[in-house]
């Protein structure tokens, strides 16, 4: 190459790199920094926050609930704490531990109280709601519940006093030390499905029972508002707000709405192109996310009518003629029903049986034959089902030897008594099944999958057996004697095991459980 040439050369090559460059930027944007949220710091040393009163102080029952992360543990450190000293709700650590402690002090002093030991992760955060009222007290970790108490008050036991985040109402207990999140106060007991649903998720403000909800995203002269913009908490000793990764994808202030907003334009795409279930699918979530919104049920209504699809559990066979296919196909059918998503239509087994004769089939006939019919039905998934032999081993039994001493109705417990012998007895049961699915797509003929399942089923007794008058029979410690079937409940034990027949049907109604669970799992993703 010639120098003549070498600048030309090298404008064409930086040229050409920096099309490349720009062209790997567009594809493969260089990461950013983390998106951020403002969250609530207290600092250890005093910083708390005091809430407004008024608002729910005569609950009858209540729940409680907050992100927390625990930077390091003080002396029964609070998370909050609503009343005063010896009458107060507090939810705090027990001393210094790792133990979360969900209390209430009623009026008369006494406390009622929830332990759930080691379950606060230092440096991590969770989610912690703690219940009161007509159920009971009820403490919940990460959506499940680690604690519960039969104490039925609430805060209306609270009588006056102040409402603190990160505070103690006792003067020598110290302050919480770490971050808090997503402070919400609501006037009911909310189940565990309730918390588990909305505890990821960033709240309007507008649900039922809620009253008080703050988020610590913004503050304005050393206040938070509630999401009603009134009902300000007030952040006290250098108690502020600081920004973290986010917790959770929806507690992202816009997430939830950028999220049904990409479903509610997917299940027009899929509604589109003729894409029902996947269309309805994507309302569902979008609506899921929107409970409220009578345009999306409306869209998911509509959608649904179309994308209905018909589904058949056929009779199912078994191999060996002792074997009932019945009792499991009850239960396989009664549970898909009841399960069912709202899309799937299960026909009934009168039907199906009708529809079997109308076309002189029978559990023998060919799947390819059932398949044609069921077409003619206008079905589009049919369920084949195959159960195997039974098998019952009743190889476990033991007898174990034990001594007592007999004493007649003529002898005294002075008189020297002699020995006897009677047994431990132990046996148990055990029967096993399994089953062949089929799931297949009638209109394309493909097999949607195949399964198998198996269920065991287990019976046991544990008993004392004795030939004679077991009242005769007498133990001795130290120098008293005492009657056995005074001190061995096994006397009055069950002594003979469930029959087989109890046994088989408990199995096989196991087994068109779990077969149903299977086949349900399946369709729960099933797309035509």
């Amino acid at each position: 190459m010639s120098k003549n040439n070498a600048p030309h050369f090298l404008f064409q090559t930086t040229h050409y790199l920096t099309t490349v460059y720009l062209l790997l930027i567009f594809l493969y944007p260089i990461p950013t920094h983390a998106q951020t949220t403002n969250v609530l710091y207290l600092n250890g040393k005093g910083a708390h926050v005091e809430l407004p009163t008024t608002l729910f102080h005569q609950f009858s029952e209540s729940t409680i609930e907050t992100w927390v992360k625990w930077e390091q543990i003080h002396n029964w450190a609070r998370i909050f704490d609503f009343g005063r000293e010896g009458n107060a709700m507090v939810l705090q650590s027990e001393k210094s531990s790792r133990t979360l402690n969900f209390a209430i002090y009623d009026r008369n002093g006494n406390r009622h109280r929830i332990q759930a030991n080691n379950a606060i992760p230092i440096g991590q955060w969770f989610h912690v709601a703690a219940t009161c009222g007509p159920q009971g007290m009820a403490l919940y970790i990460n959506g499940e519940q680690v604690g519960a108490d039969t104490y039925t008050g609430g805060l209306e036991q609270v009588t006056g006093g102040t409402y603190y985040i990160g505070r103690s109402n006792w003067p020598d207990d110290k302050p919480f030390q770490g971050y808090i999140s997503e402070f919400r106060i609501w006037n009911a007991q909310r189940t565990q499905s309730q918390i588990q649903r909305t505890m990821q998720r960033r709240l309007t403000g507008n649900e039922p029972n809620l009253v008080a909800y703050w988020h610590f995203d913004q503050t304005q002269n050393n206040q938070v508002l509630n999401t009603s913009g009134t009902d300000p908490a007030h952040l006290i000793q250098n108690a502020h707000l600081v920004p973290v990764p986010p917790i959770a994808r929806y507690l992202i202030p816009g997430e939830m709405e950028k999220e049904k907003e990409t479903r509610q334009a997917s299940a027009q795409t899929n509604l589109e192109r003729g894409n029902y279930i996947s269309a309805y699918r994507d309302f569902q979530a979008a609506l899921d996310l929107s409970p409220g919104e009578t345009n999306i049920r409306r869209a998911l209504l509509q959608t649904l009518e179309k994308g209905r699809i018909t589904a058949a559990l056929m009779p199912f066979q078994a191999t060996d003629a002792k074997t009932n296919p019945d009792v499991a196909y009850h239960a396989t059918h009664t549970y898909l029903t009841q399960n069912r998503p709202a899309y799937v239509e299960w026909l009934t087994p009168a039907t199906i049986q009708f529809l079997c004769y109308e076309q002189g089939m029978s559990t023998r006939t060919d799947p390819q034959t059932i398949i044609n019919a069921a077409k003619a039905w206008h079905i589009r998934l049919i369920v084949l089902a195959t159960l195997n032999d039974i098998n019952i081993d009743k190889s476990g039994t033991k007898r174990e030897s034990q001594t007592a001493y007999l004493r007649s109705d003529q002898q005294t417990l002075s008189d020297s008594l002699s020995s006897a012998r009677y047994n431990i007895v132990t046996q148990h049961v055990n029967i096993t099944s399994q089953a062949n699915l089929q799931i297949i797509d009638v209109e394309t003929g493909r097999t949607v999958n195949n399964l198998r399942v198996k269920s065991e089923t287990h019976d046991q007794i544990e008993y004392a057996d004795y030939s004679g008058d077991a009242y005769a029979l007498w133990t001795k410690r130290g120098s008293r004697y005492q009657r056995l079937m005074h001190q061995e409940p096994r006397f009055f034990a069950r002594q003979k095991l469930k029959t087989d027949e109890e046994l088989t049907r408990e199995n096989l109604q196991e087994l068109g459980n779990h077969m149903a669970q299977q086949i349900a799992s399946v369709i729960a993703t099933y797309t035509p």
